[in-house]
């Protein structure tokens, strides 16, 4: 097996091929045109240069480009900048694809950074290793390959029926988005685009009368990292709703496999009834599957994280930086987003909003009260939520089993995560200013913060809040908040709504 090499040890190990060879030429006649959906068969003659370099015209329409590099006998890398000829890679280089395999594909879209533009690229196919290539265990001096160019231009996939829900996905062969249009009568009061049935963060974009070639193009936006997206226009808006064809853009901003969705369009500002529908949570299974359920997703406008719901009637304790605004202070009501995990098979579903009930900056603590469903509709009459009983971290011995559930970013391959359970053991105690902490060994990482850290019989002891690495990076300790810090008087209004 080859050793996997990091796109920035690629780099590196490209410039100073590149310095070791004689300096690449400035004379843009060297440059190769490629054709769309016109393999070229071309080869690098490294002793002479290591690199050989192509131009793709991009037309207008493109929404996104791929550079396919096939039939290399070694690891060839490929680079890419638009308007100009690439002197210095890591400087001038716009995108690139080094994955360490020896055929690479180079995917530039309207969604990527620095986003697709029309006119000329040029595209430099690069040996970038140190050492004479060798193909079936002998020394070559020609590398070949082929190198073909394909695009996805802007389309129209379906119009939108207002009233009326359209099943779809996104896919990779489609771009990464689906495009629609919508009619728009005289005197309608209001456009609104809903995303449902969706587990991977969609955003929507809305423009009237042209359709979206370019992401800055788009009069509306909404680009939040939920997957329930929604998107409402008026006469109030900026610029305000007109009569006519609108195009709604949906695209996957991670272009990550498959994603289906359900859209609907409606002619007024109120969502569909059938969103307003919030399903009753399922029975658990046993202690583990109740807190599993009882564990839940946090998505503020900054962020998010973790919390455990401890009162039927929905107050929620998560860590004080979770529920933080950029701006100082807490989220203001409402914009709190709740996720359940009815699978944990699959991302939590956003179903309810809530507000900072308490904070304490200085303990890391917050109190979250549920009051409403994600579409700010009331929760139904004696709506019930699982919860989890307090344990006693006074009472913890180091070397104890301990459980930590939550939603971390690393827990998942997609744009959104599914519900993470690992073990460890109590590590350690440490004694702060605000108390006693306690050290686990059981894995905590971003989007963990304000989950649960559960004893042998599940009971909440303690809210995962922060790691300390190691200098060298190898390893690390993560730190718990227990839950004996929790203010007396959140305690006392946790215990008085256990009783309603």
């Amino acid at each position: 097996m080859r050793p996997f090499r990091s796109p920035e040890t690629l780099v590196a190990l490209v410039l100073a091929a590149a310095a070791a060879f004689p300096a690449r030429a400035q004379d843009e006649d060297e440059a190769t045109p490629l054709r769309l959906d016109k393999p070229v068969r071309a080869s690098i003659r490294w002793r002479e240069r290591v690199w050989r370099t192509f131009t793709l015209e991009v037309p207008k329409d493109a929404i996104v480009i791929e550079v396919l590099l096939e039939d290399a006998p070694v690891d060839l890398d490929i680079f890419a900048r638009h308007g100009g000829p690439m002197q210095d890679y890591q400087k001038e280089a716009q995108h690139q694809a080094n994955s360490g395999r020896y055929n690479d594909v180079l995917r530039v879209s309207r969604s990527t950074q620095p986003p697709l533009k029309p006119g000329t690229y040029y595209i430099d196919v690069v040996y970038g290793v140190q050492a004479e290539p060798r193909a079936a265990k002998r020394p070559i001096e020609e590398i070949p390959f082929t190198l073909s160019a394909s695009l996805i231009r802007a389309r129209v996939d379906g119009a939108l029926e207002p009233g009326t829900k359209l099943e779809s996905k996104t896919t990779p062969e489609g771009g990464f988005f689906r495009t629609y249009t919508v009619e728009v009568a005289a005197g309608a009061a209001a456009l609104r685009i809903d995303l449902d049935e969706v587990s991977s963060d969609l955003d929507i974009q809305l423009r009237h009368g042209r359709p979206i070639l370019d992401r800055s193009e788009a009069d509306h936006s909404a680009l939040s990292s939920l997957s329930r997206e929604t998107l409402v226009i008026d006469g109030d808006s900026e610029p305000p709703l007109a009569p006519g064809v609108w195009y709604v853009d949906v695209f996957d901003p991670s272009e990550n496999g498959v994603v289906p969705f359900t859209i609907h369009a409606t002619l007024g500002r109120e969502p569909p009834p059938e969103l307003l529908a919030i399903p009753a949570i399922r029975e658990p299974r046993d202690e583990m599957d109740l807190a599993i359920l009882a564990t839940v997703e946090l998505t503020c406008p900054n962020g998010g994280g973790s919390g455990t719901v401890l009162t039927a009637d929905g107050l929620v304790l998560t860590n004080h930086h979770v529920v933080e605004a950029s701006e100082g202070g807490v989220v203001a009501d409402g914009e709190l987003v709740i996720g359940l995990s009815q699978d944990p098979r699959l991302p939590a579903v956003e179903l309810f909003r809530g507000r900072v009930l308490a904070s304490d900056a200085r303990l890391d603590f917050a109190l979250v009260e549920i009051t409403q469903g994600y579409y700010r509709q009331p929760l139904p009459a004696g709506y019930r939520f699982p919860y989890l009983e307090f344990g006693e971290p006074e009472e913890l011995r180091i070397g104890e089993p301990l459980t930590v559930i939550g939603f971390p970013v690393a827990g998942g391959t997609g744009s959104r995560v599914s519900v993470t359970f690992t073990r460890g053991v109590v590590s350690g105690f440490d004694l702060t200013d605000i108390g006693l902490l306690v050290k686990t060994d059981a894995d905590i990482s971003s989007g963990n913060s304000g989950g649960a850290a559960l004893d042998d019989r599940f009971r909440l002891i303690g809210v995962p809040s922060s790691v300390v690495p190691e200098p060298d990076g190898n390893g690390q300790i993560g730190y718990i908040q227990p839950v004996n810090l929790v203010p007396a008087e959140w305690r006392r209004q946790i215990e008085e709504r256990k009783g309603r």
